[in-house]
């Protein structure tokens, strides 16, 4: 194998061991020229057999590409966003792309400090997840593609691509496989208003409410950033209400597993007492006792949908920009609602 001095395989070192010239190697890198099949072969055989990878900076300096994403999470303690935020990761890396991680954590003036740090890394694009319209605006600033997740654009003209699942369908299919299984009087807790899956889930509540006026409804609004609401919010609405509900719908899982537990400390049992339905479906919500009745948003084809979208428009001239993709939801039934007469 023969190969340049300093030891790193370079475009030279692939047109040897493929017996062509530098710029029909340079041609098949960058599709620019057709060439034979037999020599395509050859420069694909050399490029796996010396492992060799184009220098992203030369890639850059050709394309006005600099192969770096920007993406910006909530939170990376639970399940959701990891999920999300692996598959982009793994997928860029495979087509060549840095990955820069943010993580808010509740900063107050995230918007403010993100800005500053992407504008000095000059990146090509950003994925943002579950931003609310103020800090999607504030990141249009930036003067780069934007893709949104979770997230819908509300106004319609920010170009900002949404990813996300018909989240007002979703919670309204949940209210009716309620209704299905017999409960009238039904409890909902809330991720709160700042999030807009969270105000699209009580708006299909809602829808379902006014389609059926035997349904009692009663709203609790939680906070999808504390992982204790659910529990806290239960244990106050039974000491102030009493069992006046038999089933409650939260949100999302975590909330959920927050009302089973609130429930089994107030001597309720679930679901013999009280059904209890969430959002997500995440991968403990099988193992929690009892197993949870779902929504399944289906987290990696969301980041994958997401970083696919950016990576096209990064590199396809004249794409599409500005538009909602949704991606389908489950519902997922297990024993933690029964059938009420």
């Amino acid at each position: 194998m023969i190969r340049s001095r300093s030891g790193k395989v370079t475009i030279v070192d692939v047109a040897r061991a493929a017996h062509v010239s530098v710029s029909t190697v340079s041609r098949y890198l960058n599709s620019t020229v057709p060439i034979s099949e037999e020599k395509r072969k050859n420069i694909a055989k050399a490029i796996k057999m010396l492992n060799y990878k184009p220098s992203t900076f030369a890639k850059a300096m050709r394309s006005q590409i600099l192969y770096s994403i920007g993406i910006i999470v909530p939170d990376l303690g639970g399940y959701y966003y990891g999920e999300i935020v692996n598959a982009m990761v793994t997928y860029a890396s495979k087509k060549g792309y840095e990955t820069v991680v943010s993580v808010t954590n509740k900063v107050e003036n995230w918007e403010d400090m993100t800005f500053d740090f992407f504008m000095s890394r000059r990146l090509d694009g950003i994925i943002a997840c579950t931003p609310d319209l103020k800090s999607v605006q504030k990141l249009t600033k930036i003067g780069v593609p934007i893709v949104a997740v979770d997230w819908r654009d509300p106004i319609g003209d920010l170009e900002v691509t949404g990813v996300t699942i018909d989240n007002e369908r979703a919670a309204f299919v949940m209210m009716k496989y309620l209704y299905s299984m017999g409960h009238r009087k039904i409890l909902t807790i809330t991720g709160g208003e700042k999030f807009q899956s969270s105000n699209d889930r009580k708006n299909g509540v809602l829808k379902f409410k006014g389609k059926n006026d035997d349904v009692e409804l009663y709203i609790a609004n939680g906070n999808f950033s504390d992982l204790d609401t659910g529990y806290d919010l239960t244990k106050k609405f039974i000491k102030e209400n009493g069992k006046i509900v038999t089933a409650i719908f939260a949100f999302n899982d975590i909330l959920a597993f927050g009302v089973i537990s609130a429930l089994n400390d107030l001597g309720i049992s679930v679901p013999d007492e009280i059904s209890v339905a969430g959002f997500d479906n995440t991968y403990i919500s099988k193992y929690s006792v009892p197993p949870l009745t779902t929504i399944e948003q289906p987290r990696s084809e969301l980041g994958l949908t997401a970083i696919k979208n950016l990576i096209n428009r990064l590199e396809s001239a004249g794409s599409k920009v500005g538009y909602n993709i949704v991606v389908p939801f489950k519902f997922i039934e297990r024993s933690s609602v029964r059938k009420v007469k």
